[in-house]
């Protein structure tokens, strides 16, 4: 997988929001795969190298069993930070660069079973709140980035010390017909290392599904007071780092309001791109 750099290969919103939507348009005709009676899904293998899997899950619910305002909240909103919640294995997450209202450069620390080593995932993250014929839908973006130039030295000394891992994700919640809600998930992974390539396409998609449904069981511990969530939500210190470690730091994570921007750019597919290997 290629990730991008900082500055200034990080594309321009507006492509990034066409090149979702053309790939979660494809993920239809995705193969399906094993099915939870909660979650659908499916598998790509990249035409590119041949290797390399796309998965999708998707998960389709009424809007009296989780509002959409309470999803994004907790997906379009500082989403790598919850996801420390109810993904296992996220032993640490940090923001080491706020870049605008929608965009932020994490890094990850997660942990897998004896004998695997630990894996740093530093990412890109994106995301934004839009409205099509009356209906919300919202984008979550996720680029693997590369901090090793000279001029990002400083972010760079905030990374977890760890076998490097890549990921590119999409992932789209919407309202449809009548009350439901669906939220798809796309997502790419190249755990790096030795770990053999069939055992992460195996391994992948099952996560996923697991994640959705552990997804809806943090929600309903929660107990969200939903009328708080139509207003802006409680903003952290922009431009400040957050870090959070298993078993340390508040058990509520702080919020960070994002919001829809646009560019003149028309470019595509770099998405699919950052998928692919070198």
């Amino acid at each position: 997988m290629n990730p991008i750099t900082p500055s200034p290969e990080i594309p321009k919103e507006k492509v990034l929001i066409a090149d979702a939507h053309t790939l979660l348009e494809s993920s239809k005709s995705w193969r399906a795969g094993k099915s939870h009676p909660l979650v659908a899904s499916a598998q790509r293998l990249s035409k590119s190298t041949g290797t390399q899997v796309w998965n999708c899950v998707v998960s389709t619910f009424r809007s009296d069993e989780l509002s959409f305002s309470r999803a994004w909240a907790r997906l379009g909103h500082n989403k790598v930070w919850n996801q420390q919640y109810y993904v296992p294995g996220i032993n640490k997450v940090t923001r080491i660069k706020y870049i605008s209202d929608s965009q932020s450069i994490w890094t990850t620390l997660l942990t897998y079973p004896p004998p695997l080593s630990p894996r740093v995932y530093t990412i890109y993250q994106a995301s934004w709140l839009l409205e099509y014929s009356h209906k919300r839908q919202g984008i979550v973006i996720t680029l693997p980035i590369d901090l090793s130039s000279e001029s990002d030295k400083n972010l760079a000394e905030m990374e977890e010390k760890g076998v490097r891992g890549r990921y590119v994700s999409v992932e789209h919640i919407r309202e449809v017909d009548g009350d439901r809600i669906e939220w798809r998930r796309l997502a790419c992974m190249d755990p790096g290392g030795l770990i053999p390539k069939f055992w992460a396409r195996r391994k992948v998609l099952s996560s996923m599904v697991q994640e959705n449904l552990s997804f809806f069981e943090w929600l309903k511990t929660l107990k969200l007071d939903e009328a708080n969530l139509t207003g802006s939500p409680n903003e952290g210190p922009r431009g400040s780092i957050g870090i959070r470690q298993l078993g340390m730091g508040s058990d509520s994570p702080k919020e960070f309001h994002y919001r829809e921007t646009s560019e003149e750019d028309t470019n595509t597919n770099t998405i699919m791109q950052r998928s692919r290997s070198r």
